[in-house]
This record gives structure tokens, C-alpha cells and sequence, in this order.
């Protein structure tokens, strides 16, 4: 069993991926689906962190593409510190020129449940 930190995290970000897919056309997931995702995303991502990485490759460069016409791009990313139950969160927008139009970098305490 995962923990309750962990688990809220994986939760919050199928709950993201999800509102995004709809909102790009795609059809709305079930809530079931939702936490079996969750199940098999941390099932993966146990296994691969147990290899060991004997040839590893060098990261590829992931370039920024601007949105189409004249509209905005807003980027979130989070991360997670199970150790300390601290959270950070980051905002960037920026228009189709690629112009920087607000960011925001915030750290915040996690979800704690108790038994």
C-alpha cells in the first residue's frame, strides 16, 4: 500500500490528465478508471525504479512549442518530498511570441489522513 501522500499526488495529477483529455476533445474518463490508473501508474513506476540502469541514455532536450494564434500557454508542474510531506508547485504562462507573462513557484504542505 502506497502512502496517503503518494497516493494524493498520483490522484491529483490522473484528475489533471483527465480534465486536460476533456478539454481537448477526448471523451471523460470514469472515476474508476481514475484510481486504477492510479494502481498501475504506481505499480510502473515501482518497477522501474528497481532496475538498475546499466546503459543508461542521455536525457533528451525538450523544447517549448508556442500555442497557436493569439492565445496563452500556461505549464504546471509539481513535485513532491514524501520525506519532509512538503509539496511544490510552478506556474508559467506565456504568449504565442513566447513572451514570459506571469510564473509562479509555490511551496506548500501535503495531504496528511490520519488512521
Amino acid at each position: 500500500m502506497m502512502p496517503y501522500q503518494e497516493q494524493f499526488a498520483w490522484v491529483i495529477w490522473r484528475l489533471w490528465n483527465r480534465v486536460n483529455a476533456h478539454v481537448h476533445g477526448n471523451t471523460l474518463t470514469s472515476d474508476k478508471s481514475i484510481l486504477d490508473g492510479v494502481i498501475m501508474l504506481q505499480t510502473e513506476y515501482k518497477e522501474a525504479n528497481s532496475l538498475s540502469l546499466t546503459h543508461a541514455m542521455p536525457a533528451s532536450k525538450i523544447s517549448w512549442t508556442p500555442p497557436i494564434g493569439n492565445r496563452l500557454k500556461i505549464n504546471v508542474d509539481a513535485a513532491t518530498q514524501v520525506s519532509s510531506g512538503r509539496m511544490g508547485i510552478g506556474v508559467v504562462v506565456r504568449n504565442c511570441r513566447g513572451e514570459l507573462l506571469g510564473a509562479l513557484a509555490k511551496i506548500a504542505g501535503m495531504l496528511f489522513v490520519q488512521n
